[in-house]
């Protein structure tokens, strides 16, 4: 080889020698990422993704994590009456920002169902007591449903999707109607919309709940 050709050729050497120290980097980080991922799914798993996969007590515990992070104050009911007491709605919000403003909230998972109309007649009667309890009606009945819960998220219907007189009738009755997948997504992106915003829209809205 000529001294020219030497050059380049140790110019190359010195190359491929620096990229096969580049990929041996870049695998180590892949690997430590791909590890922290798999931690934090299984965290997710246990805990937010609930949202979208569990039904009864798990998914009221992940229900009530959700409105805290939105600035309510939540009591799970069956904590504050006695144990002899009718059956009542699963929780009680209240904003700090407002003072007597109180709702009522049934937490419901399905494995085939998106909602059932049953439920909203359950939450009349529950105001119905809150009522004789307190002498006074809710501010807001709300119904939380994760329906549908063999299929993808992305494959559900949403709740009441072919029976929108039933939620019409329930808005009329200061009911509004949520999706989990809506509560995943709004506490996904709780940084950007604000805690206020998020309080105002649950306030606002009758019917279903379309905050995004």
């Amino acid at each position: 080889m000529t001294r020219e050709e030497e050059i380049i050729s140790h110019q190359i050497s010195e190359l491929e020698g620096n990229m096969e120290e580049t990929i041996i980097q870049f695998k180590k980080q892949i690997g430590t990422l791909s590890k922290e991922l798999s931690e934090l799914s299984i965290s997710v798993n246990a805990g937010r993704r609930r949202l979208l996969t569990a039904q009864g007590d798990e998914l009221v515990a992940e229900v009530i994590y959700a409105f805290r992070e939105f600035g309510y104050v939540v009591q799970n009911v069956d904590e504050i009456l006695a144990p002899e007491s009718p059956r009542r709605e699963d929780l009680r919000l209240t904003d700090p920002d407002l003072g007597d403003w109180e709702a009522i909230v049934e937490v419901r998972g399905y494995t085939r169902s998106a909602g059932k109309t049953a439920d909203l007649s359950r939450l009349a009667r529950f105001a119905n007591l809150y009522y004789a309890e307190k002498n006074n009606i809710p501010n807001k009945r709300i119904y939380v449903v994760n329906g549908q819960t063999e299929l993808l998220p992305s494959q559900r219907q949403e709740p009441f999707e072919s029976s929108n007189e039933d939620i019409d009738v329930f808005g009329e009755q200061d009911g509004i109607v949520i999706s989990t997948i809506d509560l995943f997504r709004v506490a996904k992106h709780l940084d950007k919309i604000g805690v206020e915003e998020i309080k105002r829209t649950i306030r606002e809205t009758e019917g279903r709940w379309t905050p995004m």
